[in-house]
């Protein structure tokens, strides 16, 4: 949720291909390309880690007890696609780490989320929702989630029709696009009045309840 999309730059099969396939559109083959960046799941772990923090292939290996060569070559695909970005080249012990993190606004939108395959649905839901727990963790760990008062945790089931269900996503749709605006208020404060920020943490959420269990 929240997130929008980057984008692609894959080549065409053209009509006078020996196949005699027609042409993607710009946009089936943007989704083409984001299914298959998207297949291998450790290109999503690598994603929740480049949101948490800047780390390099190097360190994302070591944590997962895989090898930097492969690791490396998901780095580069992510980063040719734009979904990571390097920030800053660290010399270590006669080498360079090469830092990344992920872009502002994640990956892909409503209508790609359509398109992927559901086993690639359920990895990136899965990967994003461990990325916002890490955080909440780390959060509630050194007391920041609690620091101040008027901090917001709450959730609930709620009986929906259609009609309500979009309702409620249209409403939170607004919020969250709220957000960018807010930040661009507070550099504008800042730069007239000087004063000291705060980084926040914003999550939204709303999904169908499974069935009890029986």
């Amino acid at each position: 949720m929240g997130s929008k999309a980057v984008k692609a730059g894959s080549a065409r099969r053209g009509a006078g291909s020996p196949n005699g396939s027609r042409p993607l559109s710009a946009a089936s083959e943007r989704k083409a390309s984001l299914a298959k960046l998207l297949s291998h799941p450790v290109r999503v772990q690598i994603l929740a880690a480049a949101h948490r923090r800047a780390i390099s292939p190097s360190e994302f290996a070591k944590e997962h007890g895989l090898s930097t060569s492969g690791v490396a070559e998901h780095f580069r695909k992510l980063a040719d696609y734009g979904a990571i970005k390097l920030v800053r080249l660290e010399p270590v012990r006669g080498s360079v780490r090469h830092m990344y993190v992920g872009v502002k606004h994640g990956i892909i939108t409503a209508r790609d989320w359509q398109e992927l395959p559901e086993s690639v649905q359920g990895d990136i839901a899965a990967a994003g929702l461990q990325d916002f727990l890490g955080v909440a963790a780390h959060a509630i760990e050194t007391g920041s989630f609690t620091a101040r008062g008027d901090f917001v945790l709450t959730w609930d089931e709620a009986e929906l029709d259609e009609i309500a269900w979009k309702t409620l996503t249209k409403m939170l749709g607004l919020v969250w696009a709220k957000v960018p605006s807010l930040e661009e208020e507070t550099a504008m404060r800042k730069t007239r009045k000087g004063g000291s920020t705060m980084k926040a943490i914003v999550g939204l959420a709303a999904f169908e309840a499974p069935a009890p269990a029986e």
